[in-house]
């Protein structure tokens, strides 16, 4: 296996976090994923299918709850307790500005939303300095594994995507990079990180620092990185609390798709003529000042819709929305 193989348990869920995601964003997210949630209706043009997303509705009931979730448990602010000596630490827990209160708060907010999070206690690289926090959203926790040490079960690996920015060649603005951060158990069940970025070639890593964090001098035995999910705090995933409401909501957006192309294609009679040749035909204007003059034995009419498909879309809808 390679430095950018994902475990196998990561792809089992890597559409659920998709979906996931994009409900949280909203419509312009949904929308703008196409296909992925609306399937295209066979023999459907592109233009029409562009439509057909348009007149689409998506009901922002997952991002609500996802908001009134995390609302709900820090309706009360939570009792801290900490060592006087490390209370003016959480003022600044990531060396970026943020304080504990916000880091806890998008902890919590992601372990609601995607069952999955991970929180790194890291020092500089040249052990200079205090340690610190690095958060890891699910998808960035790409692959990790266990060994048995004395009887119990440790994890002697975890490898984490992360993304950085660096300035352009020409020195205005920056682009983005990918960087690895893999974190292990030596061979002495000693803790080291090692940090890769991309070479030349895409596909081609070379490392860029490789550090072994000390806590009072002495290497740790243990890798500092702390898994969250809802049930426990095992590196396995566990289901997102949201997903079931994704789901739906996502089903209600497609229902939303029928019942909107149902209703347009529906609210707009279509004339029809019977009983002319084709050199009879031409242009035939619609309005209360357009006189039609037609061939004796011709019929007009309108073609319109008439049943209960769309009654039953609508109460799709409302059982989907409620």
């Amino acid at each position: 296996m390679g430095l950018q193989d994902r475990h196998p348990d990561y792809d089992k869920y890597a559409d659920q976090w998709e979906r996931i995601r994009d409900c949280i964003a909203g419509e312009d997210a949904v929308k703008d994923a196409g296909v992925r949630h609306l399937p295209k209706p066979e023999n459907m043009m592109q233009d029409q299918y562009d439509n057909y997303i348009t007149r689409a509705m998506f009901y922002g009931a997952t991002g609500r709850t996802q908001a009134g979730l995390v609302g709900a448990v820090f309706r009360k602010r939570p009792i801290v307790q900490v060592p006087n000596r490390l209370r003016d630490m959480l003022d600044n827990v990531t060396l970026t500005g943020i304080p504990f209160m916000n880091f806890a708060q998008e902890t919590i907010e992601e372990t609601l939303t995607m069952g999955r999070y991970g929180v790194l206690v890291d020092k500089p690289s040249d052990d200079s300095g205090r340690a610190y926090f690095r958060s890891y959203k699910a998808e960035s926790i790409l692959n990790w594994r266990t060994r048995n040490i004395g009887g119990e079960e440790y994890t002697d690996q975890i490898i984490l995507h992360e993304t950085g920015l660096k300035a352009n060649d020409d020195g205005f603005g920056s682009e983005t990079f990918t960087r690895y951060r893999v974190l292990e158990l030596d061979e002495e069940n000693l803790y080291r990180v090692t940090v890769y970025v991309e070479g030349r070639d895409l596909d081609d890593f070379i490392v860029e620092e490789e550090y072994q964090p000390t806590n009072r001098g002495e290497r740790l035995t243990y890798i500092p990185f702390q898994f969250f999910s809802p049930n426990n705090l095992s590196a396995d995933i566990s289901k997102s609390p949201l997903i079931d409401l994704v789901n739906v909501n996502i089903s209600h957006y497609r229902t939303s798709a029928d019942l909107e192309q149902g209703n347009y294609l529906t609210s707009q009679p279509t004339p029809y003529i019977t009983g002319m040749r084709n050199d009879q035909m031409g242009d035939f204007p619609i309005g209360s000042a357009a006189i039609w003059f037609l061939p004796e034995q011709s019929t007009v009419g309108m073609l319109e819709y008439k049943g209960a498909g769309l009654t039953f879309l609508e109460n799709s809808l409302s059982r989907k929305q409620a």
